[in-house]
């Protein structure tokens, strides 16, 4: 899946929100059929049943809010992002607090936390399958909502935000993250991907 000769990140890696209760956010991402573990240090892991992957670290604020944005990327090239960052002028800033000092961190043009890490690919390299057990002609081909199997997302490997700005965040994360350009709408929305794949990222 990589692509020889090109310098991106390969995978979104998880997120960081804030909330005010955590009690209630684990109910809700329980509810949404994923695991929500409680770390060491406070803080909510959700997870993909089944999976050691975490999407999701939540938190406690004052209030909601996008606390970071973790992308992966192949340990080799920890260097070339350094070295390409410097060439582009953009500062590095520090982590949050107990973040280890391996990753870069980087702000964008709206002011989010972006963390580029050296880790293992999460996104897929493969599509997956997917049985959806209809019917034949004159059978109903969904279940009723009182017989309808629980549902566990598999994984969450996309993340959307909000900016004023839309041209000034794509030529970021092109030329920060080397993501790139699915489709967009104007100056109004876009989608990103990572270099060594086709699955949206943004």
């Amino acid at each position: 899946m990589r692509r020889p000769g090109v310098l991106g990140v390969h995978s979104l890696d998880h997120f960081c929100i804030a909330v005010p209760d955590l009690n209630e956010a684990k109910s809700f991402y329980t509810e949404f059929g994923l695991d929500v573990l409680q770390d060491g240090e406070g803080s909510l892991q959700v997870r993909a049943v089944g999976r050691e992957h975490c999407w999701i670290r939540i938190v406690k604020g004052e209030s909601k809010r996008l606390q970071y944005i973790s992308f992966a990327a192949f340990f080799e090239d920890m260097p070339k992002f350094h070295e390409n960052l410097l060439a582009l002028g953009v500062p590095q800033v520090e982590g949050p607090r107990g973040s280890d000092d391996t990753s870069i961190w980087l702000c964008d043009p709206a002011g989010i936390l972006v963390q580029i890490k050296a880790a293992e690919r999460s996104a897929p390299t493969e599509k997956s399958s997917f049985d959806g057990g209809g019917g034949g002609l004159g059978r109903r081909n969904a279940a009723s909502r009182s017989t309808a199997p629980e549902v566990h997302p598999r994984r969450l490997a996309h993340v959307a935000i909000f900016t004023a700005g839309v041209i000034d965040a794509i030529e970021f994360y092109t030329m920060t993250l080397g993501l790139r350009l699915s489709d967009q709408s104007a100056d109004a929305v876009a989608f990103l991907h990572g270099a060594h794949g086709s699955e949206h990222h943004m």
